[in-house]
């Protein structure tokens, strides 16, 4: 990015913006980041172009992330790959960052209630409801029954709240 030396143009402010915003959209276009840009800004201009030319960087990173193109997906095919991330063990927030990336609003809302509903009531594996099973007996034998209850809440399965009751009514 070639900028040259400050030049007042005979104090037309709206020149130099529009000369500034031609130098910054080519250097972006020639690959320069905005780190990159911006140090060359500080040394051939004056701090109230740096201002504008920092604006000018955040509107075009703005402006890019919305023009990426919009994927409708199908909401069946959605649901069943959540479905199949909750399965292998992936963290909500991850398949939440993964679907604002990708998905549109409303799919994103959809998203979040899919997870709540496959939370609520998937059917866990035996692994699962036996180390559900172990844990609430653990903590039967070393803490007050309390402790169970918050447990239980805590858990958001209602098929291994079930169990947690039972434990419950055994004890």
């Amino acid at each position: 990015m070639i900028l040259s030396p400050y030049k007042d143009n005979n104090g037309n402010i709206e020149v130099q913006k529009q000369q500034l915003l031609t130098a910054i959209v080519q250097a972006k276009q020639d690959g320069l980041g905005n780190e990159e840009i911006i140090e060359y800004v500080k040394e051939a201009l004056p701090n109230t172009m740096v201002s504008y030319a920092e604006t000018v960087l955040k509107q075009i990173d703005f402006r890019a992330k919305l023009s990426r193109p919009v994927v409708e997906f199908d909401l069946d095919f959605l649901f069943q790959v959540i479905y199949e991330s909750v399965i292998a063990g992936t963290d909500d927030e991850e398949i939440l960052s993964i679907c604002a990336e990708h998905c549109t609003l409303n799919q994103y809302e959809f998203v979040r209630y899919a997870l709540e509903y496959i939370h609520l009531n998937r059917m866990p594996s035996q692994w699962e409801q036996n180390n559900v099973y172990q844990k609430m007996i653990e903590i039967v034998n070393i803490s007050p029954i309390d402790f169970l209850f918050e447990y239980i809440e805590s858990i958001k399965n209602i098929y291994l709240k079930q169990i947690g009751y039972e434990v419950v009514q055994e004890n």
